[in-house]
């Protein structure tokens, strides 16, 4: 399980945790999480598809939550870069204002 840095406005005495458990363990990628500080971001799995839901970093609050949508898979022609099942590429969520 990867740790990750807590918002400064994150109170321990009051946590919140969000549990991101589609990830496979073999992956090379980040985890699916981001922080501005004041928000938490992150992906979960919904149905066949995934969903980004955001909370109040200090209170654990959801304040957001988009519609479900699928990742597209990349296929290239190049054997060394193309898609393999035994590592999956893993979306990933920014913070953009």
């Amino acid at each position: 399980m990867e740790k990750l840095t807590l918002p400064s406005a994150y109170d321990g005495a009051r946590g919140w945790d969000q549990e991101v458990d589609w990830v496979p363990e073999s992956t090379e990628s980040q985890m699916p999480v981001t922080t501005d500080g004041e928000t938490v971001a992150y992906i979960l799995r919904s149905g066949d598809g995934y969903a980004v839901e955001a909370r109040d970093s200090a209170t654990g609050k959801v304040r957001w939550t988009s519609a479900r949508y699928q990742v597209p898979t990349a296929i290239l022609d190049e054997p060394n870069l193309g898609y393999s099942e035994d590592s999956p590429e893993i979306p990933q969520v920014t913070v953009v204002r």
